[in-house]
């Protein structure tokens, strides 16, 4: 059952990035695959710390929101260049 969750879980957080996304653009495989595992596990620590599974570190805390705010602008304000020279570097 716990298999079946995660799954569904994943399968959900595909659906949102792709949802998210404001290019519209099919991400590569290996990319989704990255930014889903990497949401998981942000996922994952929030869920212990909400559960009181670990020990309320402050720090480390700030560190999981930073990384999940620091995504979701990524995703939803891409940088912009002033030419394409500056894509390249």
């Amino acid at each position: 059952m716990e298999r079946t969750k995660k799954t569904e879980r994943k399968e959900k957080t595909k659906t949102a990035i792709c949802n998210i996304d404001p290019t519209s653009k099919i991400l590569p495989d290996d990319v989704l695959k990255f930014q889903i595992d990497y949401l998981m596990e942000l996922r994952r620590q929030m869920v212990k710390v909400a559960h009181h599974d670990l020990p309320t570190d402050i720090a480390q805390l700030k560190r999981v929101l930073i990384e999940i705010e620091k995504y979701l602008l990524e995703l939803l304000r891409p940088r912009t260049y002033e030419s394409i020279e500056q894509i390249d570097t």
